[in-house]
């Protein structure tokens, strides 16, 4: 068998440490006399294998060995790292979007933080400038000795 083969010229013998305590991996090419395969895993001729040593009690000990075109183990890894990059992208989209929502919602309270301070302002100056501005009329006619006595305006300033 051609995996076999590979295997045994890979790790020399079939009870390798390797093989009998780790679960490996590797791929080989047809075409390139066993050998390793080139970059591209996705041609026909490169195979990949892939080993679990099973103990069966402390006497037998089986090799399971599973040999695939070599995309199909890299199949679902592709399509994991294709979905953890779609899923990060939409993450990044709605955290964008929540920061420019965030953004407009500053500058609108910021607006009507601003308003309510002006509208406050300007009824407190109402409010504190028609008496003031009552005290200069009557300073006004005190300036003048244009009060006549017993005048609403003097009795007004006397209180």
């Amino acid at each position: 068998n051609v995996t076999a083969r590979a295997l045994l010229r890979r790790y020399g013998w079939w009870n390798a440490t390797e093989l009998r305590d780790n679960e490996t991996q590797f791929s080989f090419s047809l075409a390139n006399n066993l050998g390793p395969c080139d970059s591209d895993l996705s041609t026909t001729d490169c195979l990949q294998v892939g080993t679990l040593s099973v103990e069966l009690d402390e006497y037998t000990r089986w090799l399971v060995v599973a040999v695939l075109p070599a995309g199909a183990f890299n199949a679902q890894k592709k399509a994991m790292a294709k979905l953890r990059e779609e899923e990060r992208e939409a993450a990044e989209k709605q955290a964008l979007a929540t920061f420019k929502s965030l953004v407009v919602d500053f500058f609108i309270f910021s607006f009507l933080i601003l308003c309510m301070s002006a509208l406050i302002g300007l009824g407190l100056g109402c409010i504190v400038s028609q008496p003031l501005h009552r005290l200069s009329e009557l300073m006004q006619l005190v300036g003048n000795l244009d009060l006549a006595k017993g005048s609403a305006e003097l009795e007004e300033l006397r209180s």
